[in-house]
């Protein structure tokens, strides 16, 4: 697999879907004070950000990679 690749050094072509990675407060830590890595499917858009089909407010997307390539038929 290709390694994280930082928005701020790069983004994904127009309306590619790849891995999206968010950093969001962890529930069960007191006042929610640490952050888990979130990772999801999404795709990015030059004009309008980051499209992810399952949430409503628009992620803030810190790292993303290429998909994986799916598994051959015989795996």
């Amino acid at each position: 697999m290709s390694e994280w690749i930082s928005v701020n050094d790069d983004l994904p072509q127009n309306g590619v879907y790849v891995l999206a990675l968010e950093r969001v407060p962890n529930p069960s830590s007191y006042l929610s004070i640490d952050l888990i890595p979130w990772v999801f499917q999404a795709r990015f858009y030059r004009s309008n950000g980051w499209e992810v089909k399952y949430k409503q407010d628009a992620p803030i997307v810190t790292h993303w990679m290429p998909l994986p390539a799916p598994p051959k038929e015989n795996e």
